[in-house]
Protein backbone atom coordinates (compact mmCIF):
# COMPACT_ATOMS: atom_id res chain seq x y z
CA UNK A 1 0.00 0.00 0.00
CA UNK A 2 1.41 3.38 -0.98
CA UNK A 3 2.12 6.09 1.59
CA UNK A 4 -0.52 8.77 2.01
CA UNK A 5 0.31 12.20 0.62
CA UNK A 6 0.06 14.86 3.35
CA UNK A 7 0.19 18.57 2.53
CA UNK A 8 0.32 21.04 5.43
CA UNK A 9 -2.48 23.61 5.09
CA UNK A 10 -2.51 25.30 8.51
CA UNK A 11 -0.50 25.18 11.73
CA UNK A 12 -0.06 26.69 15.16
CA UNK A 13 3.48 25.96 16.34
CA UNK A 14 3.56 28.12 19.52
CA UNK A 15 7.22 29.06 19.03
CA UNK A 16 6.83 32.63 20.30
CA UNK A 17 8.85 33.89 23.25
CA UNK A 18 7.75 32.79 26.69
CA UNK A 19 4.67 34.50 28.11
CA UNK A 20 3.08 35.23 24.72
CA UNK A 21 -0.70 35.07 24.70
CA UNK A 22 -2.58 33.30 21.88
CA UNK A 23 -3.20 35.35 18.74
CA UNK A 24 -6.78 36.55 19.18
CA UNK A 25 -6.60 38.95 16.23
CA UNK A 26 -6.19 36.27 13.59
CA UNK A 27 -6.63 32.77 15.05
CA UNK A 28 -8.28 32.28 18.43
CA UNK A 29 -11.33 33.44 20.38
CA UNK A 30 -11.80 32.80 24.10
CA UNK A 31 -14.84 31.33 25.76
CA UNK A 32 -15.04 33.18 29.07
CA UNK A 33 -16.61 32.68 32.47
CA UNK A 34 -18.89 29.89 33.61
CA UNK A 35 -22.00 29.15 31.62
CA UNK A 36 -25.20 27.69 33.02
CA UNK A 37 -24.55 24.47 34.96
CA UNK A 38 -20.81 24.59 34.33
CA UNK A 39 -20.93 24.64 30.51
CA UNK A 40 -23.70 22.04 30.68
CA UNK A 41 -21.38 19.55 32.38
CA UNK A 42 -21.23 20.74 36.00
CA UNK A 43 -17.62 21.83 35.46
CA UNK A 44 -15.87 23.73 38.26
CA UNK A 45 -13.61 26.12 36.34
CA UNK A 46 -13.97 29.78 35.36
CA UNK A 47 -12.44 30.45 31.94
CA UNK A 48 -10.18 33.49 31.54
CA UNK A 49 -8.23 35.18 28.76
CA UNK A 50 -4.86 34.78 30.51
CA UNK A 51 -4.47 31.15 31.61
CA UNK A 52 -2.87 30.08 28.32
CA UNK A 53 0.60 31.34 27.39
CA UNK A 54 3.63 30.06 25.52
CA UNK A 55 6.44 28.66 27.66
CA UNK A 56 9.35 29.75 25.44
CA UNK A 57 10.12 26.09 24.66
CA UNK A 58 7.75 25.72 21.72
CA UNK A 59 4.57 24.95 23.67
CA UNK A 60 1.30 26.62 24.55
CA UNK A 61 0.49 25.80 28.18
CA UNK A 62 -3.05 26.02 29.49
CA UNK A 63 -2.85 26.27 33.27
CA UNK A 64 -5.64 25.51 35.70
CA UNK A 65 -5.00 27.39 38.94
CA UNK A 66 -7.02 27.44 42.15
CA UNK A 67 -9.16 30.54 42.56
CA UNK A 68 -7.92 32.53 45.58
CA UNK A 69 -10.40 32.54 48.45
CA UNK A 70 -10.95 36.31 48.29
CA UNK A 71 -11.26 36.55 44.50
CA UNK A 72 -14.38 38.47 43.35
CA UNK A 73 -15.31 35.59 40.99
CA UNK A 74 -16.27 33.54 44.04
CA UNK A 75 -18.80 36.15 45.08
CA UNK A 76 -20.87 35.20 42.05
CA UNK A 77 -19.76 31.59 41.58
CA UNK A 78 -19.00 30.31 45.07
CA UNK A 79 -18.96 26.66 43.94
CA UNK A 80 -16.14 27.09 41.41
CA UNK A 81 -12.58 26.03 42.20
CA UNK A 82 -10.20 26.85 39.34
CA UNK A 83 -9.31 29.39 36.68
CA UNK A 84 -8.49 27.89 33.26
CA UNK A 85 -8.78 28.62 29.52
CA UNK A 86 -10.92 27.47 26.62
CA UNK A 87 -10.29 28.83 23.12
CA UNK A 88 -11.51 28.14 19.59
CA UNK A 89 -11.10 29.10 15.92
CA UNK A 90 -14.76 29.85 15.16
CA UNK A 91 -15.11 32.96 12.97
CA UNK A 92 -11.39 32.76 12.15
CA UNK A 93 -10.85 29.37 10.46
CA UNK A 94 -13.14 26.59 9.26
CA UNK A 95 -11.82 23.10 8.49
CA UNK A 96 -13.24 20.35 6.32
CA UNK A 97 -11.69 16.90 5.99
CA UNK A 98 -7.98 16.11 6.12
CA UNK A 99 -5.73 15.24 9.05
CA UNK A 100 -5.89 17.29 12.24
CA UNK A 101 -2.99 16.47 14.54
CA UNK A 102 -1.67 17.77 17.86
CA UNK A 103 1.33 16.89 19.99
CA UNK A 104 0.28 17.12 23.63
CA UNK A 105 1.45 16.46 27.17
CA UNK A 106 -1.57 15.87 29.35
CA UNK A 107 -2.01 17.44 32.80
CA UNK A 108 -1.36 15.58 36.04
CA UNK A 109 -3.91 15.47 38.82
CA UNK A 110 -7.23 13.91 39.71
CA UNK A 111 -10.10 16.01 38.40
CA UNK A 112 -8.47 17.37 35.24
CA UNK A 113 -10.43 17.10 31.98
CA UNK A 114 -8.26 18.09 28.99
CA UNK A 115 -9.78 18.06 25.53
CA UNK A 116 -9.23 18.94 21.89
CA UNK A 117 -12.40 18.79 19.82
CA UNK A 118 -14.29 20.22 16.87
CA UNK A 119 -17.79 21.64 16.56
CA UNK A 120 -19.72 22.15 13.35
CA UNK A 121 -19.38 25.71 12.11
CA UNK A 122 -23.17 25.90 12.08
CA UNK A 123 -23.13 25.87 15.90
CA UNK A 124 -25.06 28.87 17.14
CA UNK A 125 -27.54 28.59 14.30
CA UNK A 126 -27.94 24.84 14.74
CA UNK A 127 -28.21 23.38 18.23
CA UNK A 128 -25.86 20.77 19.64
CA UNK A 129 -25.65 17.86 18.88
CA UNK A 130 -27.25 18.44 15.48
CA UNK A 131 -24.29 20.64 14.46
CA UNK A 132 -21.94 17.68 15.09
CA UNK A 133 -19.02 17.28 17.50
CA UNK A 134 -15.75 15.44 16.85
CA UNK A 135 -13.70 14.67 19.96
CA UNK A 136 -10.13 14.27 18.78
CA UNK A 137 -9.13 13.48 22.35
CA UNK A 138 -10.43 13.94 25.88
CA UNK A 139 -9.32 12.30 29.11
CA UNK A 140 -11.30 11.94 32.33
CA UNK A 141 -10.67 10.03 35.55
CA UNK A 142 -8.72 7.18 33.94
CA UNK A 143 -5.57 8.81 32.63
CA UNK A 144 -4.70 6.02 30.16
CA UNK A 145 -8.19 5.95 28.61
CA UNK A 146 -8.59 8.03 25.42
CA UNK A 147 -12.12 9.12 24.60
CA UNK A 148 -12.45 9.44 20.81
CA UNK A 149 -16.09 10.14 20.14
CA UNK A 150 -18.58 11.54 17.63
CA UNK A 151 -21.72 13.32 18.82
CA UNK A 152 -24.66 13.95 16.53
CA UNK A 153 -28.45 13.63 16.39
CA UNK A 154 -29.40 10.35 18.04
CA UNK A 155 -25.87 9.56 19.25
CA UNK A 156 -24.49 11.91 21.85
CA UNK A 157 -23.32 12.14 25.44
CA UNK A 158 -22.70 8.69 26.90
CA UNK A 159 -24.22 7.18 23.75
CA UNK A 160 -21.84 8.77 21.21
CA UNK A 161 -20.21 6.90 18.34
CA UNK A 162 -16.78 5.32 18.95
CA UNK A 163 -15.77 5.72 22.57
CA UNK A 164 -12.87 4.89 24.89
CA UNK A 165 -9.56 3.29 23.95
CA UNK A 166 -7.49 2.00 26.87
CA UNK A 167 -3.72 2.24 26.41
CA UNK A 168 -0.93 0.23 27.98
CA UNK A 169 0.96 3.52 28.36
CA UNK A 170 0.77 5.52 31.59
CA UNK A 171 3.03 8.29 30.28
CA UNK A 172 0.43 10.69 28.87
CA UNK A 173 1.17 13.32 31.53
CA UNK A 174 4.94 12.67 31.53
CA UNK A 175 5.68 12.80 27.80
CA UNK A 176 4.35 14.38 24.64
CA UNK A 177 2.27 12.12 22.39
CA UNK A 178 0.63 12.61 19.01
CA UNK A 179 -3.18 12.63 18.74
CA UNK A 180 -4.88 12.89 15.36
CA UNK A 181 -7.93 12.28 13.26
CA UNK A 182 -8.04 11.56 9.54
CA UNK A 183 -11.36 12.78 8.24
CA UNK A 184 -12.71 11.97 4.80
CA UNK A 185 -16.24 11.95 3.34
CA UNK A 186 -18.29 9.51 5.38
CA UNK A 187 -15.39 8.35 7.57
CA UNK A 188 -13.32 9.48 10.59
CA UNK A 189 -10.29 7.61 11.97
CA UNK A 190 -8.39 8.28 15.22
CA UNK A 191 -4.63 7.86 15.64
CA UNK A 192 -2.36 7.73 18.67
CA UNK A 193 1.37 8.12 18.00
CA UNK A 194 0.74 7.21 14.37
CA UNK A 195 -1.25 4.04 15.11
CA UNK A 196 -4.89 3.68 14.11
CA UNK A 197 -6.95 3.17 17.29
CA UNK A 198 -10.59 3.74 16.22
CA UNK A 199 -12.77 4.51 13.23
CA UNK A 200 -16.39 5.30 12.41
CA UNK A 201 -18.28 5.59 9.12
CA UNK A 202 -21.59 7.04 7.98
CA UNK A 203 -23.23 3.61 8.22
CA UNK A 204 -22.68 3.68 11.98
CA UNK A 205 -24.96 6.72 12.24
CA UNK A 206 -27.49 5.11 9.92
CA UNK A 207 -27.50 2.07 12.22
CA UNK A 208 -28.79 4.42 14.95
CA UNK A 209 -31.59 5.52 12.60
CA UNK A 210 -29.84 8.86 12.37
CA UNK A 211 -27.68 10.92 10.03
CA UNK A 212 -23.95 11.52 9.57
CA UNK A 213 -23.34 15.24 10.19
CA UNK A 214 -19.59 15.37 9.54
CA UNK A 215 -19.40 16.39 5.90
CA UNK A 216 -19.48 20.13 6.60
CA UNK A 217 -17.00 22.66 8.02
CA UNK A 218 -15.92 22.51 11.67
CA UNK A 219 -13.84 24.67 14.02
CA UNK A 220 -11.20 23.61 16.57
CA UNK A 221 -11.52 23.95 20.36
CA UNK A 222 -8.86 23.32 23.01
CA UNK A 223 -9.57 23.55 26.74
CA UNK A 224 -8.73 22.30 30.20
CA UNK A 225 -11.89 21.74 32.24
CA UNK A 226 -11.85 20.85 35.93
CA UNK A 227 -14.33 18.49 37.52
CA UNK A 228 -17.76 17.89 36.08
CA UNK A 229 -19.76 14.90 34.91
CA UNK A 230 -16.86 13.45 32.91
CA UNK A 231 -14.67 13.14 36.01
CA UNK A 232 -16.99 11.51 38.58
CA UNK A 233 -14.05 10.93 40.92
CA UNK A 234 -14.04 14.65 41.60
CA UNK A 235 -11.08 16.99 42.05
CA UNK A 236 -8.24 16.17 44.42
CA UNK A 237 -8.71 18.73 47.24
CA UNK A 238 -4.92 19.03 47.50
CA UNK A 239 -4.48 19.87 43.82
CA UNK A 240 -3.42 23.50 43.39
CA UNK A 241 -2.62 23.65 39.68
CA UNK A 242 -2.40 21.59 36.51
CA UNK A 243 -0.75 22.23 33.13
CA UNK A 244 -1.91 21.10 29.69
CA UNK A 245 0.91 21.58 27.14
CA UNK A 246 0.35 21.69 23.37
CA UNK A 247 3.47 21.58 21.20
CA UNK A 248 1.58 22.17 17.94
CA UNK A 249 -1.72 21.81 16.12
CA UNK A 250 -1.54 21.06 12.38
CA UNK A 251 -4.03 20.48 9.59
CA UNK A 252 -3.07 18.59 6.42
CA UNK A 253 -4.86 17.50 3.29
CA UNK A 254 -4.69 13.71 2.83
CA UNK A 255 -4.23 12.55 -0.76
CA UNK A 256 -5.63 15.90 -1.86
CA UNK A 257 -8.68 15.76 0.42
CA UNK A 258 -9.03 18.54 3.00
CA UNK A 259 -9.44 22.30 3.10
CA UNK A 260 -9.23 25.23 5.47
CA UNK A 261 -11.16 28.43 4.92
CA UNK A 262 -10.05 31.75 6.36
CA UNK A 263 -12.97 33.69 7.79
CA UNK A 264 -11.17 36.62 9.41
CA UNK A 265 -7.59 37.89 9.19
Amino acid sequence: MSEKSLVLLWAQEFNEQGGTLPDTDRVWTYDLGSKYDGWGNQELEYYTDHNAVTDGKGNLVISATRIPAQDPVLQEFSHLEFFSTRMHTKNHYAFKYGRIEARIKMPKGQGTWPAMWLLGSSFGDVEWPHCGEIDVIEIGDEKNKLHCTLHGPGYFGDDGLAGPVVLDSNTLSDEFHDYAIEWTPGRIEWYFDGELIASKVAADAEARNSTWVFDDEFFIIINLAMGGMFVPGGIDPELQSASYAIDYIRHYSVDGVGSVRTLKV
